[in-house]
């Protein structure tokens, strides 16, 4: 999961996808989550809950050939991986940590209303903070900014 909650696609991550499942004991599945601005917050959280919910039923499992045991992702991915399992603990019950090895989340953005890291940023080498910030608005932006605190928006809360 990654694209800064506005580019990407499953096809994008295949390969890396498949020389992890290749060079670990893990089954590897990933989100075709959908993407901001058509559809903003919490949409692309929902699609990952979801599938989350259904990799942890018999079926499940049975149908992915493994147990749910890491969540994972990096940019708006490590954003949604860490929202995905507060979700899964805050509204459906689920004990995470008895079920979950790990939550890998990769350089992710956890405040939506921006760390002092992001508005020092100054080097452009992969992306700019201007860029950084519209990837964040075009998700986030109808939300006001005295909203994004809610642990909903910004899990850094």
């Amino acid at each position: 999961m990654s694209g800064g909650f506005v580019i990407g696609s499953n096809a994008s991550y295949d390969p890396y996808l498949t020389t992890l499942s290749n060079r670990l004991p893990l089954t590897m599945v990933s989100v075709e989550y959908r993407l901001a601005p058509e559809d903003p917050f919490p949409k692309a959280l929902h699609d990952c809950v979801d599938a989350a919910l259904y990799a942890l039923t018999p079926t499940g499992e049975i149908e992915l050939g493994a147990p749910l045991k890491v969540i994972g992702g990096e940019s708006a991915g490590g954003w949604l991986a860490v929202s995905t399992a507060l979700s899964l603990q805050r509204d459906h019950g689920i004990d995470v940590r008895s079920i979950l090895d790990a939550v890998v989340a990769g350089y992710g953005i956890y405040d939506i209303t921006y760390t002092p890291s992001l508005l020092e940023h100054t080097r452009d080498i992969i992306l700019s903070k201007e860029s950084m910030m519209a990837f964040v608005e075009a998700g986030f932006g109808r939300i006001p900014m005295d909203e994004r605190k809610s642990p909903l928006v910004s899990p850094l809360y």
